[in-house]
């Protein structure tokens, strides 16, 4: 029974009939597509559907509508889906793209108005955006972290619209003394003037 309910709200407990050994299915890894976007019809998004949920569910889908949380995708499988989705498209897919789903007709749906959106126009897009990874690019700015830092002061970074913003990353510890520590500075420096030769074979 669909209860219309988006899967955050869904009664994990429903199962439907699991998928017996049969032939052997592509695995989704075989039918990612290139990072190139193109646009899937309707009958592809289906049928990636359909591969998806016997992959990692281990269910069977014959195309007609069906609530998500009877597939048994909870919380975690969603957030799966939505990067094996995220994969398949070649775009940055949202995050909350499930928030309001409860049922494969809708998500089929949020994916086809998903393709249909405008693309930002190049003159528009950051060079990093336009000449590096647009893919990342559109991720950053989904999780609303896209800044563009042009200096760095101990924990502190600073972004070209003049925000501060305390650096918790420190680039995974690589910068355990901060950004610019000035005791280091001062020590190469230091080294500079004295031009005491660093690699020299052999030298007493």
């Amino acid at each position: 029974m669909d209860s219309g309910l988006p899967i955050t709200a869904q009664n994990r407990s429903r199962t439907v009939t699991r998928a017996s050994c049969q032939a052997p299915h592509p695995t989704e890894s075989q039918t990612m597509h290139s990072a190139t976007p193109t646009h899937k019809s309707r009958a592809e998004i289906s049928a990636w559907l359909a591969r998806h949920v016997l992959d990692q569910q281990q269910r069977v889908w014959a195309g007609q509508r069906t609530v998500l949380a009877d597939f048994g995708i909870d919380s975690l499988s969603a957030v799966e889906l939505l990067c094996a989705l995220d994969r398949w498209l070649g775009v940055a897919v949202p995050a909350d793209l499930l928030a309001d789903v409860a049922h494969t007709d809708a998500l089929i749906d949020a994916i086809e108005a998903l393709q249909n959106l405008p693309a930002l126009p190049t003159d528009q897009m950051s060079d990093y955006a336009r000449c590096v990874n647009p893919y990342l690019a559109a991720k950053l700015a989904q999780l609303k972290i896209d800044r563009r830092f042009i200096r760095a002061d101990g924990a502190w970074l600073f972004d070209s619209d003049g925000h501060r913003c305390l650096d918790f990353m420190s680039q995974y510890g690589a910068l355990p003394f901060g950004h610019h520590p000035v005791q280091i500075w001062q020590a190469l420096q230091g080294l500079r003037e004295d031009a005491e030769p660093v690699f020299c074979q052999p030298s007493l």
